[in-house]
């Protein structure tokens, strides 16, 4: 019976380290999260077209007030943090249309945190959390 004690033991282990990661990926997660919320905020709030069309057109909240985080959604499969932008515009100011050019602010601001993710999906994998 001591093998099935061991085989028990080894199954909660790993069961143990699932939970820590899943743990550690979802805390990265939400700390990159609120990085990009305000990497996006920073930069589209120093960009001109935003400061004389967007911000100061709604009270100085417009777009970049309704830069947040969204759901943090952790399941066994899917580890993920939502970054939203609210105002009904937000798209056609991040993608542009046909009648105005994009002033990306989602986008750069992934791109400028990525590696930071990276590292802290590191230090999850290798227990220096």
């Amino acid at each position: 019976m001591s093998g099935v004690t061991g085989t028990q033991e080894v199954l909660n282990n790993l069961l143990r380290e699932k939970s820590r990661i899943l743990d550690g990926i979802a805390d990265a997660c939400e700390k990159t999260g609120m990085d990009v919320v305000n990497h996006a905020r920073d930069n589209h709030e120093q960009n001109a077209h935003a400061i004389q069309r967007f911000v100061s057109r709604h009270g100085g909240h417009g777009l970049v007030g309704s830069i947040q985080p969204g759901a943090l959604v952790v399941t066994p499969d899917e580890v993920r943090q939502e970054v939203v932008a609210t105002m009904e515009y937000a798209a056609m100011v991040e993608l542009g249309t046909s009648k105005s050019h994009a002033y990306p602010f989602m986008y750069p601001a992934l791109i400028a945190t990525a590696q930071k993710f990276l590292s802290r999906l590191q230090k999850v994998l290798k227990r220096e959390t």
